[in-house]
């Protein structure tokens, strides 16, 4: 129930890599160079898969259609659970914290240890690949220049297509075959041996290091290991690297074909080098005779068909932009129906404070999250003000990596919404209590509350933020529940199964993803009897005015109640209706916030407030009194 992002991220990169791959069987009869360039292409956009993402407009697959829930049983003015009397008389049971949807049963939270894992990992062919790089240039820097070699050097350079100075070719006693070391200062480093090579060696060795020089092959080469490095849990990276070297040296082998060598005049060279050269060269060296699929060269080499032609630079960019367009659609389509808005779809109309805001607002908003992300070892923070009465943006703010264009789990921030549906579907009213007590099972999985609860009226179930409860209002709800958060602007999924586990957190706010302006901006429709305000000053109603009013009212139960997890929210001499919300972050931690209306009894602001990825960013700890900080501010402007 937390954010698909990570998991996402490397079902599209191997989305990408299987169909590099296919490409690069299909042109098997193609020249080397363009499969190369396929696959350097493919690497190169995985990698920029997580800045791809940010910026590309997403398109919804939509969710995958789950079983209509059974018919909503009648409404009923009462709902009478736990069979008892005392069921409806008994009390909200008091709360200190609300607590994030997880299946119980499980108290290994499997996600942070995956992605531990997955971070060590990544930590540590970071440092693999620093180590191969620290280790090349160290031979090149102890290297000395190879004597002799000046003319060899510039006609091999003109071969290959190079313009201006030829780089530089040194010898040393720590290889014992010629590589290429650098990547953005290439310098080709051949044994001290090289001495006694022969001119046609010579000739033959140069054209094909300084074939991986001229084609920038260092700096395809470090984008490959970053690559690899990333998505090291994806055995198509692996593949997709190990065969781009594969076919990058069939790309240098064909240069020096087209320089003029005789095929089998240069295998007998390369069979030389390669028995000369049994040790391992550093990771991040090119190197023109290693043993991997050598076989497959002299072959190559020796087949009169094969094509010999350079990529080109007009095919290299078109490659290059395909494969950027595959990644792209790669990594804007979302599996599920909660969308994840563009910056367009975000922010409508541009977001500016409003020109009556006193000059020093902003700074001291930020300067509140600046405090907050300190106090709470957070990772982020975010605040959102926006004009109760027309939708429009007074404030935004953001500190560390906190992003309001950025969709999340809004976690329980979204329970109004569920109970709102439930009041205009009738099948709960203000007298509904419900029994909160015990876990909701759903398979081998059920949803649990953070304590025991007792039977709770609706404003108590939102006052300690109950998921038990919740969960029972959507299943009441039915099939109707998708909808209706569609009609107050939360981006659900086209229908949602109250029955099952994911549904179940889903009107808890954990399975949908909305940015917090879009959260912010859903408030407006309680704070202004059922009227959604857009930020592009568009207005409809999407709610009943009677469930409007309703909720609001039971909104001041998390705050006024003493054991609700808002408390820590009021204002003095100003009455505020709001709701909490916790879920766990991508980042690690917890995102937690809270969204007010103040006044509650006459709105003038929608105020939220969020901490992300701090060790105890519960939404009542840490985001209730930074909303208190802010909303004081704006109200006394």
């Amino acid at each position: 129930m937390t954010d698909l992002l990570p998991d996402l991220m490397f079902v599209r990169g191997a989305l990408v890599l299987a169909l590099a791959l296919v490409a690069v069987r299909l042109s098997r009869r193609a020249a080397a160079s363009l499969r190369y360039t396929i696959l350097a292409a493919a690497l190169a956009a995985v990698l920029a898969l997580p800045v791809i993402e940010l910026v590309v407009p997403v398109w919804h697959a939509g969710a995958i259609a789950a079983a209509p829930a059974p018919a909503t049983p009648p409404a009923v003015p009462v709902v009478e659970v736990a069979g008892t009397a005392a069921a409806a008389v008994a009390a909200p049971a008091p709360v200190a914290a609300e607590a994030p949807i997880t299946a119980a049963g499980s108290s290994i939270p499997w996600r942070a240890v995956v992605g531990g894992v997955w971070l060590a990992g990544l930590a540590a062919f970071l440092l693999r690949a620093a180590v191969g790089a620290r280790r090349a240039r160290a031979i090149a820097r102890r290297a000395e220049p190879a004597p002799g070699v000046g003319a060899h050097v510039a006609a091999a350079w003109r071969a290959v297509g190079g313009s201006g100075e030829a780089p530089r070719v040194l010898a040393s006693d720590e290889v014992e075959g010629p590589i290429v070391v650098g990547a953005i200062a290439p310098v080709v480093v051949v044994p001290r041996a090289s001495s006694a090579w022969t001119a046609e060696r010579w000739r033959v060795v140069l054209l094909h290091e300084l074939a991986h020089v001229r084609r920038g092959d260092g700096v395809t080469s470090f984008v490959a290991q970053l690559a690899c490095s990333l998505h090291w849990i994806d055995p198509l990276a692996w593949i997709a690297a190990r065969r781009m070297r594969h076919e990058r040296e069939l790309a240098a082998d064909d240069a020096v074909l087209r320089g003029g060598a005789r095929a089998s005049t240069y295998a007998e060279h390369l069979i030389a080098i390669a028995t000369a050269a049994p040790s391992q060269a550093p990771a991040s060296a090119l190197a023109m005779a290693g043993r991997s699929q050598f076989e497959a060269r002299v072959v190559a080499l020796l087949d009169a068909d094969r094509s010999r032609r350079p990529a080109g630079a007009r095919r290299a960019i078109a490659v290059a932009a395909a494969v950027t367009a595959v990644a792209a659609v790669a990594a804007c389509v979302s599996p599920d129906g909660a969308p994840r808005p563009s910056v367009e779809d975000v922010l409508g109309a541009p977001v500016t404070i409003a020109p009556a805001a006193p000059a020093g607002l902003q700074a001291s908003i930020e300067a509140e999250l600046d405090r907050a992300i300190a106090a709470h070892k957070a990772r982020g923070a975010v605040a959102v003000i926006l004009d109760a009465r027309t939708g429009a943006p007074v404030l935004v703010a953001a500190r560390g990596n906190g992003d309001v264009k950025v969709a999340r789990a809004p976690g329980s921030t979204v329970k109004p919404f569920t109970v709102a549906a439930a009041l205009e579907a009738g099948v709960v009213d203000a007298r509904t209590r419900l029994d909160c007590r015990g876990a909701r099972a759903y398979g081998d999985r059920s949803i649990t509350d953070g304590k025991a609860r007792g039977v709770l009226d609706l404003g108590g179930i939102l006052a300690v933020s109950s998921n038990v409860c919740t969960a029972q209002i959507a299943e009441l709800v039915g099939d109707r529940l998708a909808g209706a958060l569609r009609r107050y602007h939360l981006p659900a999924p086209a229908q949602i199964d109250t029955r099952s586990f994911e549904g179940a957190a889903m009107a808890s706010g954990e399975g949908l993803f909305v940015t917090p302006l879009d959260v912010a901006s859903a408030y407006t429709a309680f704070a202004n009897g059922g009227v959604f305000h857009g930020r592009d000053g568009a207005s409809e109603r999407v709610m009943t005015q009677d469930a409007a009013k309703t909720v609001l009212a039971l909104l001041d139960r998390p705050i006024s109640d003493p054991d609700g997890t808002a408390h820590a929210a009021r204002l003095d001499g100003v009455r505020v209706a709001g709701k909490t919300g916790t879920v766990q972050s991508a980042s690690g931690g917890y995102y937690g916030s809270f969204v007010g209306i103040v006044p509650a009894d006459a709105p003038r602001f929608i105020v939220l407030a969020a901490v992300d990825g701090g060790v105890d960013s519960m939404g009542g700890k840490v985001a209730a009194p930074l909303f208190a900080k802010i909303a004081a501010q704006a109200l006394a402007r």
